[in-house]
């Protein structure tokens, strides 16, 4: 459930009701602003656009390099702007980059209309910044709704993150290739 209607971050939880909070094993920190007016936090806990459209902002800030970023929402009541769908992104070198809506892998996993008009809608937009230069290290999603009384109900974010083995993996696979050189001479 969402704490804060306008302007305020939204933090998000763990499973257990505690934080997301970074930390050496290649943390995260995520958190979601509205900016759209008349907003508020209805009895379920969801962000209403009770007097505008929601305007919607998602930060996340890794300590790993993020090659993708894969987002879920759910909607009700009017539907949100495709057109608005963006993630912007920062590398640790200084770097920084614009991908619209169009440029992700988009999928409408529910779209049904609601009996009290507008609809329920599940989607998903999946960003590939793989072939970014740099390590992604910050990006920021971004949705508007296409109208006032939008409900978002869910946003989920998973951030995939490339492999980097641990200095013990690598110690190892040195001394693997050592041990295949000495046997190759005799």
């Amino acid at each position: 459930s969402f704490s804060d209607p306008a302007g305020g971050a939204n933090l998000a939880l763990f499973g257990n009701g505690n934080f997301v909070e970074d930390n050496a094993d290649g943390g995260h920190s995520v958190a979601l602003f509205n900016f759209g007016p008349g907003a508020i936090i209805a009895s379920s806990g969801n962000l209403y656009g009770a007097g505008g459209a929601l305007n919607t902002h998602t930060y996340g800030y890794t300590d790993t390099d993020t090659t993708g970023v894969h987002v879920n929402v759910s909607t009700m009541g009017n539907p949100y702007d495709p057109n608005s769908i963006s993630l912007v992104y920062e590398t640790a070198e200084g770097g920084s980059g614009f991908m619209g809506g169009f440029m992700a892998d988009f999928s409408m996993n529910y779209d049904a209309t609601s009996p009290w008009g507008g609809a329920s809608q599940n989607f998903s937009y999946s960003f590939d910044l793989s072939s970014i230069e740099g390590t992604v290290t910050s990006f920021g999603f971004f949705m508007e709704a296409s109208a006032s009384n939008m409900s978002l109900d869910a946003l989920s974010i998973d951030i995939q993150s490339a492999v980097v083995p641990a200095p013990a993996a690598l110690a190892l696979l040195g001394l693997a290739g050592v041990a295949g050189r000495r046997r190759r001479r005799n």
